[in-house]
């Protein structure tokens, strides 16, 4: 980034100050109009114990029957598709003024280790989050 220093008699500087003067105003005052996410990856925490592999997807406001969980070669494959959500009661507010809730489908894949036993792999929604737990094989 470079940084342009003008003196003070420039005007340019008072163009300069009128643009950002108008655009703080804006800014303020402004109300945007934000489309879907084209496509976002749910967070995930990864923790282990000796005998079970825990992984916590975070997909808050979706119910059991809007998410997929599949595994292939060894890839734990969660994905769906979450609606902007919207206050109670409405259907749907006329503008948004601010978004950072993802929206729309998502998809996270996870490769799972070698002492991953996938004949033994359960899932539970709770408060929002998913709960995948995978056993570990025996030696």
């Amino acid at each position: 980034m470079q940084i342009q220093t003008l003196p003070a008699d420039d005007p340019s500087e008072s163009i300069s100050r009128q643009m950002l003067d108008m655009m703080g105003s804006m800014s303020q005052q402004g109300y945007y109009r934000f489309s879907r996410s084209v496509a976002w990856e749910p967070a995930v925490n990864i923790q282990e114990d000796e005998n079970h592999l825990y992984l916590c997807v975070e997909l808050a406001g979706l119910i059991r029957d809007e998410i997929f969980v599949e595994v292939v070669d060894r890839k734990l494959r969660i994905r769906g598709e979450r609606s902007i959500p919207h206050p109670p009661g409405h259907e749907q507010p006329s503008c948004v003024m601010h978004m950072e809730i993802n929206s729309g489908p998502f998809e996270r894949i996870i490769k799972l280790p070698d002492r991953a036993d996938l004949s033994d792999i359960h899932a539970a929604l709770e408060a929002g989050f998913l709960w995948i737990i995978v056993s570990k094989k025996t030696d």
